[in-house]
């Protein structure tokens, strides 16, 4: 039997984490989770403990900032982790604000029954606006984003002042770019042979965007565009985004889902969704567990 690696995000809910992991738990799913470095309140202990099937393993943890190099280092730290430890059918990246849509057998039998298709979400050449939007993130540097919370609105004016003074002097970091733009959500379903295709060139996603802005958006896409992965990316003709993840970026950014979205959730048809809040919109995060687990109970009754 093949088995899947969850690769986990967290940088706050410590709750919200407990209860992802309950849901992902299946006896073909290993859980791999990086918290950063600067959060508090969680009991890794607990969290282990809190799980009945599933290996989980934390990785060192570090400072994760929005828009920095840190978050896809982050992310194939997490790749590495899961890889060492063996061959997966599919490694699964998702945030500690996500929750899936399907209690874990579903998930499971879903990814398995795909042929080896890939989950990534990937645009361009639909929107020139939106590919000069992509473009300037790696045509120049932003050297500070490790450091700093470019969300500030003083340091986000700096990092413009920069930008710009970077346009005068024509720096151009893309000339040297041997890959198209190409660009969308950061989470993934990939196959083990596209993982090991992703730390194979780590070497080229540090070079293109260890000094860029928000890469996690960009590096993935970039890097299978053009290439056999492209052309084994998942549709299903129903114009669902290709990661399978529910996410709301028309009433927020994104929006965080309440309690009066849960059939609206149920009946999406993707696998995960995000955001969830579960200090301030706790109702809907309970509905879907209680929902999920009471599915997966009356399924292990047949």
């Amino acid at each position: 039997m093949k088995k899947h690696a969850y690769l986990i995000i967290a940088h706050n809910q410590p709750k919200l984490l407990e209860m992802l992991c309950q849901l992902l738990d299946h006896p073909d799913h290993d859980i791999f989770i990086h918290v950063h470095s600067e959060a508090e309140g969680f009991d890794f202990d607990h969290i282990k403990n809190a799980v009945k099937h599933s290996a989980v393993s934390f990785i060192p943890r570090t400072a994760v900032r929005w828009g920095s190099y840190s978050l896809v280092n982050c992310e194939m730290r997490l790749l590495k982790a899961a890889a060492e430890k063996g061959e997966y059918s599919y490694y699964h990246l998702v945030s500690g604000a996500d929750l899936p849509l399907k209690n874990a057998q579903q998930l499971y039998d879903f990814f398995e029954a795909s042929n080896g298709r890939e989950f990534v979400d990937i645009r361009y050449g639909q929107d020139k606006n939106w590919d000069a939007k992509m473009e300037k993130r790696i045509r120049y540097y932003y050297p500070f984003r490790d450091a700093v919370n470019v969300r500030d609105n003083i340091i986000g004016l700096l990092e413009n002042k920069l930008v710009k003074l970077q346009q005068k002097l024509g720096v151009d970091r893309l000339k040297d770019m041997d890959k198209g733009i190409a660009s969308g959500s950061q989470w993934f379903s990939i196959t083990h042979d596209l993982a090991g295709f992703v730390l194979q060139n780590s070497e080229w996603v540090e070079k293109h965007f260890r000094y860029g802005g928000c890469g996690d958006e960009l590096f993935l896409q970039m890097l299978i565009r053009d290439t056999e992965f492209e052309s084994r990316i998942y549709s299903d003709g129903e114009n669902h985004i290709a990661n399978m993840r529910f996410i709301d970026w028309k009433r927020g950014n994104p929006y965080t889902f309440k309690e009066g979205d849960f059939e609206q959730l149920l009946n999406s048809g993707y696998m995960f969704a995000r955001k969830f809040d579960i200090v301030n919109h706790s109702g809907i995060c309970k509905k879907i567990y209680s929902h999920l687990t009471a599915v997966q109970e009356v399924k292990n009754a047949e």
